[in-house]
């Protein structure tokens, strides 16, 4: 089996925060998923994901392709909505999945 990372908001802590999955942890993925493209670039995207859950893995990927790996913030999280706080403008892909 392949060693997969996923970001993973975790609603479950105060404050909510995101955290990295490593190979060997045990979480459970629906097939529910959301794909949200941020065509210019902006330190805030505001995803609509309409999930139903503010348990997450989220994966980001800039517009050429790069991953983004723990560079950002997460705020505003409710079942169907969450930001995503970058340092920096960014624009590219965040794959939003319920898990």
């Amino acid at each position: 089996m392949a060693n997969v990372e996923y970001m993973v908001y975790d609603a479950n802590v105060t404050p909510p925060q995101a955290r990295v999955v490593e190979a060997g942890d045990r979480v459970s993925v629906h097939a529910s998923s959301y794909t949200f493209i941020q065509d210019t670039p902006n330190a805030l995207w505001s995803i609509q994901h309409n999930l139903g859950t503010k348990e997450l893995a989220i994966d980001t990927f800039l517009s050429t392709g790069e991953r983004i790996f723990a560079t950002a913030d997460w705020a505003s999280a409710t079942v169907n909505h969450i930001d995503i706080i970058f340092a920096n403008p960014k624009a590219g892909t965040a794959i939003v999945r319920a898990i």
